[in-house]
């Protein structure tokens, strides 16, 4: 692939992430509380796919290995974002919200990032914990996908 498709790509990926994120924000002012189980859900149904696709694409269930493959795929995305693998979880840190949900609402991240709970429950029963968020005024995002003891 050339850098112009490249570019793209790149580009086509992060209009929709925006897209995705003012949806959900939309959706949010307009329906309230009632309006998280559905995004949740939507997004989580995403995220399973995408997780299903990620595990494949890494060739291997090392959480060390599958957090490297979804590092590569967000340094081409130009994502201010870092995952880190070892043998039982992944922890991640973003110092931009790639939805665009700064200081929007606790609630209204965990709801999109329903597509990180689906994902990492796919790629290995991980359960999903957000530490700090964007969303909430923090000054990045940091959480953690484990498996449950």
């Amino acid at each position: 692939m050339d850098q112009q498709e490249r570019d793209f790509w790149v580009g086509t990926v992060r209009f929709y992430m925006n897209m995705v994120g003012a949806l959900a924000k939309a959706f949010h002012e307009k329906y309230g509380d009632e309006s998280l189980e559905v995004t949740r859900n939507t997004m989580r149904a995403f995220g399973e796919g995408f997780g299903r696709t990620l595990k494949k694409r890494a060739g291997s269930d090392s959480l060390k290995v599958i957090a490297a493959t979804q590092n590569k795929t967000l340094e081409e995305l130009g994502f201010m974002s870092q995952l880190y693998g070892s043998d039982d979880e992944i922890r991640s840190t973003a110092l931009v919200c790639p939805f665009g949900l700064e200081n929007t609402s606790r609630e209204l991240c965990e709801a999109v990032m329903g597509f990180d709970e689906g994902m990492y429950w796919s790629v290995g029963q991980l359960k999903l914990w957000i530490e700090k968020t964007l969303a909430d005024g923090d000054y990045c995002c940091t959480g953690k996908a484990y498996r449950e003891p």
